[in-house]
Parts: C-alpha cells; structure tokens; sequence
C-alpha cells in the first residue's frame, strides 16, 4: 500500500513538474518510478496458510547434508535479489558439530519459533523467542537440539559485506 501510494505520488509530482524540469531530471524521475514498481514487489507472496501443520508436512525437504537432522520449507523468495525468508526445523538429537560453525557474507536475521536450540559460537541455549540480527560475517554454529527446535530465517545474499564480490548464494 505504501509503495502504490509513493509511486502515485511521483507521477503527480512529474506531471505537475514536466514544464520545469530538464529532459535529464525527468528521465531519472521516471526510472526511479520503474525500478521501484518492478523490484519492490518482487518477493513472492502467498495468501495465510499454517506451515506448522501435519498437513503441510510434505512441503518439508531434507537440508542438503544434515539428512535425518533438518527440514527447510522456504516460504517466500525473491528471485531477483534472492532474499528469502525460510523455516529450518531441527529435529530432535541433531548435532551439526562434525561441520563446524559457519559464517557468509551477507546479513540475516533468525528467529526461534518453537524449541531450544544450541549455538556453539556463543554457548547459548536459544529458546523459543530468541532473536538475532546477524551482520556478515558472524561465525554462528555448529548447532545442536535435544527436543527438536524451529527457526525463522530471512536472509539477504545481494546485501554482501562491503569489499566482498563473492555471488551471493540461493537457498537450498
């Protein structure tokens, strides 16, 4: 809604201005408005539905590596940036210690939904609630669960660290 009423806003505001602007203005004007219809909205969507349910469980796939350990149901994608927002579901007794913590060049941001779920890097316990803005480059992992935990991610791979020209990596 916010965007439809900035974009209506910046047409007004050109059609009112066409007399007094400069050819160059009007074209930056016009490319701005563009590119803020065409990759604001980019983020899939979808309408409410519970991916917690036994009913969605087939939506669920293994996590490349960790079989028998994690699932990962991404939920929206943007296929041009390739941020996305994803659940990963630890099942109870994973350990990911044989891999080793992680880091990426790009910032992310988790949430635990459900469970407990250990973080090696900072030895903590992180309840249901926890919360974590994390910058790139953060070393978080290897993880561990007794009961099995739930997070919400949302990553942002075209975000890198400044200096890093890496291409940023789609989720699994």
């Amino acid at each position: 809604m916010y965007r439809e009423i900035f974009v209506q806003n910046q047409w007004r505001v050109l059609r009112q201005s066409l007399s007094e602007i400069t050819v160059q203005a009007r074209m930056a004007t016009l490319l701005s408005i563009l590119l803020l219809e065409t990759s604001c909205m980019a983020k899939s969507t979808v309408t409410y539905w519970n991916a917690l349910r036994p009913e969605s469980q087939e939506r669920w796939t293994p996590v490349a590596g960790l079989d028998g350990m994690a699932e990962e149901l991404t939920l929206s994608m943007d296929s041009l940036t390739g941020e996305y927002t994803r659940l990963t579901r630890f099942l109870p007794g994973a350990d990911t210690s044989r891999f080793g913590g992680k880091t990426h060049a790009y910032p992310e941001e988790v949430f635990i939904v459900s469970g407990r779920l250990y973080d090696q890097a900072f030895d903590r316990w992180l309840e249901a609630g926890c919360y974590a803005s994390r910058p790139p480059g953060e070393l978080h992992g290897p993880f561990k669960t007794d009961e099995g935990c739930v997070v919400l991610e949302v990553s942002f791979p075209q975000r890198l660290a400044a200096g890093d020209s890496a291409s940023p990596a789609l989720p699994r």
